[in-house]
């Protein structure tokens, strides 16, 4: 019985999405976070919020070596 309560509620979880990812988004030299060519509100965080731009322009707009695409884990990047 316990082991059905357990595959429950990681179907529940994984359906939710609440499981933490272990991903990190990548950041420059100096240890501040990655940003696109744009501008420094370009970043991963707002990657995140528009999350259909990943798709859209995530192979764009290199900065530091980095599009959208390697850079943050929203994007299917990170480390």
């Amino acid at each position: 019985m316990q082991s059905k309560l357990v595959t429950i509620l990681l179907f529940f979880a994984a359906s939710l999405n609440i499981f933490v990812s272990s991903c990190s988004d990548r950041t420059v030299n100096d240890g501040e976070p990655w940003y696109s060519s744009i501008g420094p509100s370009y970043n991963c965080a707002w990657y995140e919020y528009f999350s259909t731009t990943c798709g859209i322009i995530g192979n764009s707009y290199e900065n530091f070596g980095l599009v959208a695409i390697e850079a943050c884990c929203a994007c299917g990047g990170g480390t």
